[in-house]
């Protein structure tokens, strides 16, 4: 009995021992949980489609839950870390989708971080989507996606596998410098390049900006190169060719007064296809954005008109490929952390272009994403997006 009585003490110490560490752990670190739930009801037609055009339903506007990680590590360093999760209000998925990264923090040097990151493709001047209104309606549609294609500009979204730096603040000057060792899509793809014949791929970006205390400027520059070489390109599958290697170049800035907000943006896309014989130019096409916005008190206003040029490489020649997008959202803020909003957003395509609404889901003619499966346009078809939305941040 004597024996039992010690055993029982020992499992109790040892399990007091374990209890008590995450507490030891959590008193040196701060933990921080905050996010934003959204969601809409949406009716979406697409002009030219046979058939039904157009559908009614609920949608997920890319809610978020993040806990982010804090210590101080004394001398003015402190070890940072991120993790956010997307659930999916519509459907009830959860998956750690967003921007996670660890890494470390300085006043005197800056921040350096390991993870998934947004890169480029963030800067819209556009505050219709951040401020309650539809993401689908988003300016990224058009300065992000080069024809809507399968292959979007910085994947549209984080990209994986980065190594990411934040210069301090410098009297209003910032600069990130980012390098990912895979260039593939959002869900990062698996390295392969122990024994493998084919070109290694990276991803190089640099954004400089200047902020001011009603004023920025700024500039963008991704290169993309992926994994392997790919075969020809086919202008009437663009969106069924994969591996594209990419170029950005994206200059932005806006302006503030009393409550009125101007921005303009200019973007020059480039993808191409490399083979161990050639490299062939698949696209090259400017596109530009004005986004505007008045608020006063609890009432927001927001638009962006945007437009798409002819695409100039050689496969789209004597095509139709431009394309012009126009958004319009209010947004009421029934509280600090709650708001409501109305939007509606219009492309109108080219006989040879098919932009879409930002993040759909469809087959071969149209990126995947936040929707259903029928809303990708194919060449010439416009679609229109009616939503109601609801956001709530925490």
């Amino acid at each position: 009995m004597q024996s039992i009585g010690k055993q029982q003490v020992i499992v109790a110490a040892v399990a007091a021992a374990f209890l008590s560490a995450p507490t030891t752990l959590l008193a040196q670190s701060s933990v921080t949980i905050s996010g934003v739930l959204r969601a809409s009801f949406d009716n979406i037609k697409i002009d030219g489609r046979a058939g039904r055009s157009n559908e009614t339903k609920v949608n997920d506007e890319s809610s978020n839950i993040t806990f982010s990680v804090t210590e101080d590590l004394g001398g003015g360093l402190q070890a940072i870390g991120r993790i956010e999760m997307r659930p999916s209000l519509d459907s009830g998925a959860l998956t750690a989708a967003g921007t996670t990264y660890v890494g470390l923090r300085s006043k005197s040097w800056g921040q350096l971080t390991f993870g998934r990151h947004n890169l480029h493709y963030i800067n819209t001047e556009s505050d219709l989507y951040g401020r309650g209104g539809s993401l689908r309606g988003d300016s990224t549609a058009i300065l992000s996606y080069v024809n809507g294609g399968a292959t979007p500009i910085a994947n549209a979204t984080r990209t994986p596998n980065t190594i990411h730096w934040l210069s301090p603040n410098w009297s209003g000057f910032t600069a990130i410098v980012a390098y990912s060792t895979t260039a593939g899509g959002a869900a990062g793809p698996v390295e392969a390049d122990i024994g493998s014949p084919v070109r290694r791929g990276q991803t190089w970006h640099f954004n400089p900006n200047y902020k001011a205390a009603n004023w920025q400027i700024g500039y963008s520059y991704i290169n993309a190169k992926v994994d392997g070489a790919f075969a020809g390109f086919n202008p009437s599958l663009f969106n069924s060719s994969a591996g594209l290697d990419q170029r950005g170049n994206r200059l932005y800035g806006s302006y503030n007064w009393g409550g009125f907000k101007a921005g303009l943006v200019w973007d020059k896309s480039r993808l191409r296809t490399v083979t161990a014989a050639a490299t062939t130019e698949v696209s090259d096409r400017t596109a530009w954005s004005i986004p505007l916005s008045y608020s006063t008190g609890s009432h927001s206003f927001h638009a962006h008109f945007d437009k798409a040029r002819h695409d100039k490489a050689a496969g789209f020649s004597g095509l139709d490929t431009k394309a012009n997008m126009f958004a319009l959202a209010y947004v009421y803020d029934l509280s600090k952390r709650t708001a409501v909003g109305l939007t509606y957003a219009k492309i109108n395509n080219g006989a040879a272009a098919f932009y879409s609404l930002y993040t759909p889901t469809s087959g071969t003619q149209s990126p995947t994403g936040v929707g259903s499966t029928g809303v990708g346009v194919n060449a010439g078809e416009d679609p229109r997006l009616f939503a109601a939305t609801v956001r709530h941040s925490f």
